[in-house]
């Protein structure tokens, strides 16, 4: 009994390392977030030049990539650099995965809190990196309604047009 038990946990355990299943991409990820990369300033002391901890950025999510913006400057523990990269990016379980190699090689961060406009996520120890989702573009609405928009006031019109020849041919009859 006792070594079934153990048998079955093992084919377990190697059953969901094997995991091929597709890659998921939550929707509610897609679009532009704003970017805040931060360190402890503890683990630099003593050396010079570095002013800031912190460094902004954005990350632009859709269905098969992502872009990190990374805006890097003089006294920035990160790099002076402003940096764009485009890859390929899952989410599994609590992990957001960035692929940037064809052989699978990328950055793994740890999503700690995760809402529906806010992410807060670590990389290793000591690299803290807060997403906040920016606004809704001002033409979104339009460019996804459009064509219901345009069937609507159509028929709209069509109707209203049928309303006002009867009423005419109803006039004209008296």
């Amino acid at each position: 009994m006792k070594r079934g038990l153990i048998y079955l946990i093992f084919v377990s355990v190697i059953w969901s390392a094997c995991d091929t299943s597709e890659p998921e991409r939550p929707q509610e990820m897609y679009g532009e977030w704003s970017a805040v990369w931060s360190t402890l300033p503890a683990a630099y002391e003593g050396v010079s030049g570095i002013t800031s901890f912190e460094m902004d950025g954005a990350f632009i999510f859709t269905a098969d990539s992502v872009t990190v913006i990374a805006n890097g400057f003089n006294g920035c523990v990160f790099g002076v650099d402003t940096l764009s990269h485009t890859q390929l990016w899952s989410v599994r379980n609590d992990s957001l995965f960035l692929i940037s190699a064809p052989d699978g090689n990328g950055i793994t961060y740890v999503m700690k809190e995760r809402s529906e406009n806010s992410i807060k996520m670590q990389l290793l120890d000591d690299i803290f990196l807060d997403l906040k989702k920016k606004g809704v573009p001002f033409f979104w609405i339009f460019t996804l309604n459009l064509l219901p928009w345009a069937f609507a006031v159509t028929v709209l019109l069509v109707v209203l047009f049928l309303f006002d020849r009867k009423k005419k041919t109803n006039q004209e009859k008296l």
